[in-house]
């Protein structure tokens, strides 16, 4: 179980329909940070005139192992690609979306955890504990 705030949630579901829905965890396999790709902007409502800071993660298909749970993922990013998504290293538009691929299978751990931590008003590292037996 990580000791710091950085993994995920994902849910896998158990039915056609999506009622019954196992909750899991999704870290970075070697404890690293888990660094999503995502944009933002800041623009003026037409109706108002307010100014709003919106934003946005960006998602791509699954690798197989989040494949098992879900139909996308978030956009992971490497280290070293880091200064390019954030502009502090020229990256041509190509180069960008290049990046928007899922990371390494191998990348990833994932373990099931009590559907609890879908509630806001539930607090605790039991939340994350993993449940035996994993379902993946």
């Amino acid at each position: 179980m990580p000791a710091r705030d950085q993994w995920f949630l994902g849910w896998k579901k158990l039915d056609e329909k999506g009622k019954n829905k196992q909750a899991y965890a999704i870290d970075m396999a070697d404890g690293g940070l888990v660094i999503t790709a995502g944009l933002w902007s800041l623009w003026k409502s037409p109706k108002s005139g307010e100014k709003i800071l919106t934003c946005t993660m960006m998602t791509c298909e699954p690798n197989k192992v989040m494949g098992k749970l879900h139909d996308r993922m978030p956009v992971i990013l490497a280290e070293q690609d880091w200064p390019k998504w954030l502009g502090e290293e020229a990256a041509t538009e190509q180069e960008l979306l290049a990046l928007l691929k899922p990371c390494p299978d191998e990348a990833l751990k994932i373990w099931p955890v009590d559907n609890m931590v879908g509630n806001v008003r539930n607090k605790g590292p039991q939340l994350i504990r993993p449940l035996e037996p994993a379902l993946l």
